[in-house]
């Protein structure tokens, strides 16, 4: 059978760095072709070259037999390659039906959508069981849901090569299984599947074949069938695992952050008269399927969106909506979005080691900035949290997702904050990433800190919190603490199966 996609002696290099080296392996047809690797093993480089967006300096890859233009999307799409990024590329204030038609042929911007079109979309709806809503903005609907529109345009688009990156980082089990029901229908309906993930029972679940990456070169090709995690995480980081650090029991001490009653944001799922405590030497957990009122609670206590109800105290003191910024100067954060929220990505590592406290001493002087403390402080950084490569010069984009995360999670907690809201800190961070920065958090708990930990991971939640909370449409649908947990219970709440409040 001849493949797919063939990578051919691929070599990628950006300034001090070589993220792809003489990559070559096969992707056939009728396959789920797992692609792994630590971050920053050349990932999201060699996916970027295949859809077009990256144009490598050496190799060729070929399509069906046919050498494939490189560094042109417009090519990738028309050799039938599609992408699924782990950011969507959606519209929000367009239907879902008119993402999935927007740029497609004889669709044109601003003109009535087709109702051929329209009916050829809800078949394949029906056909796949990809169940959405279709005439709603994207912004109204759950991760999940904006997931199934995005496969979608790939299969309206008839793509016959399709890469999934990271597509399961967000969604409850049961969406989970629901994707791999789909993954396994299109396989064996001829496609070729690029399935980049990070969490390796799935690779096991769903995969053939496994291809692994490790510092821009293939480490090996191997059959899923029969393979063991251990081994995988073996062939991955060129050795045995860290071990895991224990959670340890702890007596928390006096409350940093209360929450009474909280209510705000304005969509379906917004926040519902919330209320929760974090204290000293404690991480509570709140979990839930993405779009259940995690984004609101966050926004509410940053003070990005106003509170419709509801009081917030830190330290025991009042958090006024207008004395909101001091609030966030005093605290630690590891953001959801860590391009946008969390890093300058066209500005080195030295400028980004002080990000939100550049002005204050030791890195300023005066009106001016010193910045032999800065560039002292992003050292620490790197070397404390392992970010690689060790280059305080390189732009923040210049580093993989993974990288990204370490120095944020070393810059924040670096600060020693009284309180530290964690939003999904792993996600898209591979195994040894997590283990280290569980590791962090949970040194910081023996330290005394407050910890907010809000993760769509129920292995996180379940690893780390003392106690757990999940939302379902705003409302705590579950709460308990560690010793008291019910699994069974918290799963029926993530689906709105629940709606109760176990206090453990």
């Amino acid at each position: 059978m001849n493949p797919a996609v063939e990578f051919v002696d691929v070599t990628k290099r950006y300034p001090g760095l070589i993220a792809n080296s003489g990559i070559s392996f096969p992707v056939f047809p009728g396959e789920i072709h797992a692609i792994v690797g630590e971050n920053g093993a050349g990932k999201s480089t060699l996916m970027g070259i295949l859809s077009g967006f990256v144009k490598p300096e050496e190799g060729q890859v070929n399509v069906f037999g046919r050498r494939l233009e490189l560094g042109s999307p417009r090519a990738a799409l028309r050799a039938g390659i599609g992408l699924c990024a782990q950011h969507f590329h959606l519209v929000p204030t367009l239907t879902g039906m008119e993402n999935i038609l927007l740029g497609a042929p004889g669709h044109r911007l601003f003109a009535p959508l087709s109702h051929r079109a329209q009916d050829k979309v809800r078949e394949l709806m029906k056909k796949y069981g990809l169940k959405t809503s279709l005439e709603v903005p994207v912004s109204d609907l759950s991760v999940g849901e904006c997931e199934r529109i995005e496969i979608l345009k790939l299969l309206y688009r008839e793509a016959k090569i399709l890469i999934l990156d990271e597509p399961t980082a967000v969604l409850a089990p049961s969406e989970v299984e629901s994707l791999f029901t789909v993954l396994r229908q299109l396989r064996k309906e001829g496609k070729a599947i690029l399935f980049i993930t990070h969490k390796l029972p799935e690779v096991m679940a769903v995969a053939d074949r496994v291809t692994v990456l490790r510092a821009g070169k293939v480490e090996g090709t191997v059959r899923a069938e029969g393979l063991d995690t251990r081994t995988l995480v073996s062939l991955i980081i060129g050795g045995e695992p860290l071990p895991d650090t224990p959670w340890l029991p702890r007596i928390p001490g006096e409350p940093v952050l209360e929450v009474e009653k909280l209510s705000a944001g304005d969509s379906g799922h917004s926040l519902q008269r919330v209320s929760l405590r974090v204290r000293e030497g404690e991480i509570v957990g709140v979990g839930g399927v993405e779009g259940n009122g995690q984004r609101e609670l966050v926004a509410a206590l940053m003070g990005y969106i106003g509170r419709d109800h509801g009081e917030i105290r830190f330290l025991g003191r009042p958090v006024h909506p207008d004395r909101t910024p001091a609030f966030r100067r005093r605290i630690g954060v590891i953001p959801e979005d860590r391009r946008k929220e969390g890093l300058l990505p066209s500005r080195n590592l030295i400028d980004n080691a002080v990000l939100g406290f550049h002005d204050r001493p030791p890195f300023r002087r005066g009106l001016a900035l010193r910045r032999s403390d800065m560039r002292a402080q992003a050292h620490r950084i790197v070397d404390t949290f392992s970010v690689y490569p060790p280059r305080l010069d390189l732009p923040a984009r210049a580093f993989s997702g993974g990288n990204q995360q370490r120095f944020i999670a070393g810059r924040e907690l670096s600060r020693r904050p009284p309180f530290l809201l964690a939003v999904h800190p792993t996600r898209g961070v591979d195994i040894r990433a997590t283990q280290f920065i569980h590791a962090r958090l949970l040194e910081e708990r023996a330290r005394g800190t407050a910890i907010l930990l809000v993760t769509a991971d129920l292995t996180e939640l379940r690893t780390l919190s003392d106690r757990i909370l999940i939302l379902y449409r705003g409302k705590v649908a579950y709460e308990s603490s560690r010793e008291a947990l019910d699994p069974e219970a918290m799963n029926r709440s993530l689906l709105g199966l629940e709606n109760q409040e176990a206090n453990g």
